[in-house]
């Protein structure tokens, strides 16, 4: 078996004194060093195992790869329609060189400091460093391409990965279980960030559930073509049963620290570069990407090749309700007072409609046209809707939705659509209006 979601191939050997000078200064603040998160199971500091590690090597640290390409099957986007994607980078005392030149995983921002992303990303392998330094590496946020000054450059304080009560490490460079760890920053990002799935939302994970990644990574398994603008693509949550099977990844896969997603037939995944990065689903609730209207249910880990059809990308299980889950959501509001994680939100489906209030199917009016008045719906409380009477041009409505109409029949069409562009089937009314005649006299 290969493993190839890797990012870099060469060990990220350390920069001597600098980098333990900024490792000791990123520490400034009190933090915890070490964490209880569950039996035998803790989140520990690199900043305090690493401080003075960081001067054993003198050798600079190898540079990232010449890079322009996309995530495998996407397309290009933009950080205001993924918000809370950030990037992992050297900075710029460990490399000359702009972002695009210097990133090498990605991330996500789930609170203004506090990133999440790959251990894999972080560790110095072989040894004798193991994880290297957070005075070693930066995060953007708010960039769409890397190599531009948009948006935030932001110091690493520290971050914690999984250890034993022993203190050794929990993640395997072989098996990739524990592939993740949580960045707190030297500074606040005034990106949006995302909320990490939570126990009661499990729905959003679940085999079958849409589900969106991003990043900067390869074309194609060791292409080596990478990109400076952000892409995106759709995939879907994949059974544990079929990727432990013994036509996937058999007995690789640990459901109970991994998660995979992919799509039918292949084509679609996540790649080298976009390590550490987001797998997000759509929730219930607002009118757009960024009003908190999505969950991060895992991050970029692994994959035999990228985009093959018997292997769908794998992802650490990170949602709530889960053994790293609930971990990482101990230790982050241990350290940061942060709960990242949510509650009671529902996977976004296309919006359907509901009519709560119409007209009589026969309205009467003494005038030449009748007032009517309808009132409805959405299971999407976030949906927008549009409506169209008759045959005029469906227009943007709202509830109550108030017209005059002449006598004669008529229809009415409600549509509801999502922040995704999601419609599901509209609501629709017939009545008609007759004018109300004159009593005589007698």
């Amino acid at each position: 078996m290969t493993l190839v979601r890797r990012p870099l191939a060469v060990s990220i050997a350390l920069v001597g004194l600098v980098a333990c000078l900024l490792g000791l200064a990123a520490r400034a603040s009190a933090t915890p060093d070490r964490v209880k998160v569950g039996p035998d199971l803790l989140l520990q500091s690199a900043g305090a195992v690493t401080g003075e590690a960081a001067g054993q090597r003198s050798e600079p640290p190898p540079p990232p790869p010449s890079r322009d390409g996309r995530i495998v099957g996407g397309s290009a986007t933009t950080i205001a329609e993924y918000p809370w994607q950030a990037a992992i980078a050297f900075n710029d005392e460990s490399f000359a060189g702009n972002g695009f030149e210097r990133q090498f995983c990605g991330g996500t921002l789930v609170a203004p400091n506090v990133v999440i992303t790959a251990a894999h990303c972080l560790y110095d392998n072989p040894d004798p460093i193991g994880f290297n330094p957070p005075g070693t590496y930066e995060t953007f946020t708010g960039r769409t391409t890397l190599s531009s000054a948009e948006g935030q450059v932001i110091e690493w304080s520290d971050y914690y990965y999984f250890t034993d009560d022993a203190g050794v490490p929990l993640f395997n460079p072989s098996t990739f279980e524990f592939d993740a760890v949580f960045v707190v920053l030297a500074g606040t990002s005034s990106s949006p960030p995302i909320k990490v799935a939570g126990a009661d939302e499990a729905a959003t994970w679940a085999p079958g559930r849409r589900a969106w990644i991003s990043g900067w990574g390869d074309t194609a398994a060791g292409a080596a073509d990478y990109q400076d603008v952000l892409r995106a693509a759709q995939v879907q949550v994949i059974g544990d049963d079929f990727c432990a099977g013994p036509a996937s990844y058999g007995g690789a896969f640990d459901a109970g620290l991994m998660v995979c997603a992919g799509v039918p037939g292949g084509g679609i995944d996540a790649c080298q570069g976009d390590s550490g990065g987001p797998l997000v689903v759509p929730v219930v609730g607002g009118n757009s990407r960024a009003s908190g209207t999505w969950r991060l249910v895992g991050d970029t880990s692994w994959g035999i090749g990228c985009a093959a059809a018997q292997y769908p990308g794998i992802y650490g299980r990170i949602a709530g309700g889960t053994r790293m889950g609930d971990a990482l959501r101990a230790g982050i509001q241990s350290v940061t007072g942060e709960d990242v994680y949510g509650s009671g939100a529902q996977p976004a489906e296309p919006p359907g409609v509901s009519i709560t209030k119409k007209p009589k199917n026969k309205t009467k009016t003494k005038k030449k046209k009748a007032k009517i008045r309808y009132r409805f719906l959405s299971s999407d409380p976030g949906a927008d809707f549009t409506c169209r009477l008759d045959r005029k041009p469906a227009r943007p409505c709202v509830s109550p939705y108030k017209k005059k109409v002449k006598k004669g029949k008529h229809r009415l069409r409600i549509l509801a659509t999502n922040f995704l562009g999601e419609s599901g089937a509209a609501a629709t009314d017939k009545f008609k209006v007759k004018r109300q005649q004159k009593k005589l006299r007698r």
